[in-house]
């Protein structure tokens, strides 16, 4: 009986650990390519930056709430649209149960210390997702 515990005992660590891992989605076959550029915001010739796709522009808005012990943000992540330029490592996913149209996660897959950030489309105006946390600029 001790042997079957001990055996069920690593199972479930093993379970447990690999769990806990964050598997990306991987690119589709016909990915989405979203480019940079800058936008004037009219005053004192500021610029910021935005990802645009097919004439739609959109702009960091803040981050994921984190779930858990271990702040995971995994939870919000939807398939992988696209990447960035020209470097595939710098990715746009869905923004999970939520239109495209409105948010998406840019995640740069290969980076050390990178969190997700959530964009929202410069052209949407209704309700904020609960699960995303408002940068503080951002929200004044």
């Amino acid at each position: 009986m001790k042997r079957v515990f001990k055996y069920l005992l690593i199972i479930t660590i093993i379970l447990f650990l690999g769990g806990c891992s964050f598997k990306l989605k991987e690119l589709p076959s016909d990915p989405l390519r979203y480019e940079t550029k800058e936008i004037s915001t009219g005053e004192d010739e500021e610029y910021y930056q935005v990802i645009e796709y097919q004439s739609k522009d959109y702009v960091y808005y803040g981050n994921i709430k984190t779930r858990g012990l271990n702040n995971d943000y995994t939870y919000a992540f939807g398939n992988c649209l696209g990447y960035v330029g020209e470097d595939t490592n710098d990715r746009i996913y869905e923004l999970k149960g939520y239109p495209s149209d409105n948010f998406v996660i840019n995640y740069y897959v290969n980076g050390e210390m990178m969190e997700p950030v959530v964009l929202k489309s410069l052209d949407y105006n209704g309700d904020i997702p609960d699960i995303i946390e408002i940068d503080e600029l951002e929200g004044e």
